[in-house]
């Protein structure tokens, strides 16, 4: 088993742990999920590892309890989900937890952007996956915000990484000067599960 998937682990048994003694938050912080997201074991991370069931953009969130500002507790649809700073826990800053769940939880429902995109685009969107020519937001809505550890200028950045919850190796997304997807590389299962056939 790979250390970031015992870490993982280690996380939401944290998170679990904790929920007893988390404090609601007033007012509930609410909206719609920005972009797919993948959930491990009824978490979702701030790390943003690749696999596990897909929580897909667009679903309402509300999130009613909050332990330390890093960990979040509430509901995807109908779906109880807890949420956790897994890149930088235990900081002292409280605001970057509450700023990443802001990220993640938009006012404006991005199926009403995603419903404009040509329909290769909107298929590719819905089963979590990305091909090369899609642009920067697409590519977000499809897969989520990079991992913050390993891309720290997010969506800024030339080459998007993310990880895997059964792989070490990071897949990268690399982007051209147009700010379109040019190329996905890493390692061949994590290519297959996320490159969309047309």
């Amino acid at each position: 088993m790979s250390h970031r998937v015992i870490g993982s682990l280690a996380v939401a048994a944290s998170a679990l742990a904790l929920a007893d003694c988390a404090t609601n938050m007033s007012p509930p912080l609410t909206g719609y999920l920005c972009c797919n997201l993948s959930v491990s074991s009824d978490v979702i991370y701030a790390s943003n590892p690749l696999g596990g069931t897909l929580a897909r953009a667009g679903e309402s969130v509300r999130i009613e309890q909050t332990k330390r500002n890093a960990y979040f507790w509430g509901y995807i649809g109908d779906n109880y989900v807890g949420f956790t700073d897994d890149v930088t826990p235990g900081s002292s800053n409280a605001t970057a937890p509450l700023e990443w769940m802001r990220r993640i939880v938009v006012q404006e429902d991005p199926r009403k952007q995603l419903s404009a995109w040509p329909v290769d685009v909107r298929n590719a969107v819905l089963s979590g996956r990305v091909f090369v020519g899609m642009t920067k937001p697409q590519v977000l809505m499809a897969l989520g915000y990079p991992s913050l550890d390993l891309t720290p200028a997010q969506v800024s950045a030339d080459t998007w990484k993310y990880n895997s919850v059964r792989d070490d190796q990071p897949l990268e997304l690399r982007f051209g000067a147009n700010e379109q997807l040019a190329a996905v590389e890493g390692p061949q299962a994590l290519k297959t599960q996320v490159e969309f056939l047309r």
